[in-house]
């Protein structure tokens, strides 16, 4: 399927999308030909592509400054998701109640705006935002949305100190298996409001939480109203198990299209995540209030390589068809 007709109108972006490539690649960051690969990633779109950078996560490279530089890539984003996700096991994030356990959280934030500013010192613009969670959820410790704005005020605070963005994952619901169970989107806004800090939505987050389609545009539009809104990310949900995971697991499902690129993709079948959709949400999200990012995150089977693993983010980019705003 040609470009054109898969994406008969450019997505405007006014930076660099975000691609949140380490969840595609896995351990395959480690590949010889891994730096050329994300490189071709920039012939993709013509907007430019940045990355997600998972510090301190189970993929060091990531973290290597060199590496990052090497990739030649403007407007990447720091998400501490993985890390911040591995200590809430243990109680501690920016919304634990525990002073303690917060200050766990606030000083991974610390170290990563360090870290940006070195990659910026020798490259500007290498990154452009660090995105964290509103963990640990309730069942892992004691947490309100008034400890979250004690972390998000004391990381705003500094004079040039990048953008903190929350990324919402499914809150806890009642009756309902959590996928990760964090703050209620209406908790994380009210904390960003009060602290000068964002919200940074995820498609597929969003539809786990609500169990449809529909919820990434109610999530979009509480965010935008409260004037909060400051990324959005693309990735699917499925409701039924597939290869990728059980059924509304948090795997970052592929475009429903991606599906005709072979038996490897079959699982994309049952996205609710449509390249259609995913082109209407992101549009939406760019016309409400600049953003400071827009960009996708793709799941991948594990056992393919890692052709195959950047076939599917080119996938994803061409169907998208992101260009200059």
């Amino acid at each position: 399927m040609s470009r054109e007709s898969a994406n008969p109108s450019p997505v405007p972006s006014e930076h660099p999308f975000v691609v949140g490539a380490y969840a595609a690649l896995g351990d395959h960051i480690a590949d010889s030909n891994a730096v050329a690969g994300l490189r071709g990633l920039q012939d993709v779109s013509s907007s430019g592509v940045g990355f997600e950078i998972p510090m301190f996560s189970a993929f060091p490279r990531w973290s290597d400054p060199g590496f990052l530089l090497s990739l030649d890539a403007l407007g990447s984003v720091i998400t501490l998701v993985p890390a911040l996700y591995g200590i809430a096991a243990e109680g501690a994030g920016l919304a634990a109640v525990d002073p303690a356990q917060r200050e766990r959280g606030v000083q991974m934030v610390r170290r990563a705006q360090v870290f940006a500013a070195g990659l910026n010192d020798k490259a500007p613009g290498t990154v452009t935002a660090i995105t964290a969670i509103s963990g640990p959820s309730s069942t892992q410790g004691p947490v309100d949305r008034d400890a979250l704005a004690e972390s998000l005020h004391a990381l705003t605070q500094d004079d040039g100190a990048l953008p903190v963005l929350i990324e919402h994952c499914d809150a806890m619901i009642p009756g309902q298996p959590a996928a990760k169970g964090y703050l209620p989107l209406a908790e994380e806004i009210d904390a960003a409001g009060r602290s000068g800090a964002r919200i940074a939505l995820n498609w597929g987050r969003s539809a786990i939480e609500g169990r449809s389609a529909s919820k990434p545009s109610d999530h979009l539009a509480m965010a935008a109203d409260a004037g909060v809104l400051g990324a959005a990310m693309i990735s699917g949900a499925s409701p039924t198990t597939t290869d990728l995971g059980e059924a509304w697991a948090d795997v970052h499902n592929p475009l429903r299209e991606s599906s005709i690129l072979g038996d490897a993709w079959a699982h994309a079948g049952s996205s609710l995540l449509t390249t259609a959709i995913a082109r209407t949400w992101l549009a939406t999200a760019g016309a409400r209030k600049p953003l400071i990012y827009q960009g996708m995150k793709l799941g991948v089977l594990s056992g393919l390589d890692l052709h195959a693993r950047l076939r599917t983010l080119r996938d994803g980019l061409i169907r998208l068809q992101i260009s200059p705003g």
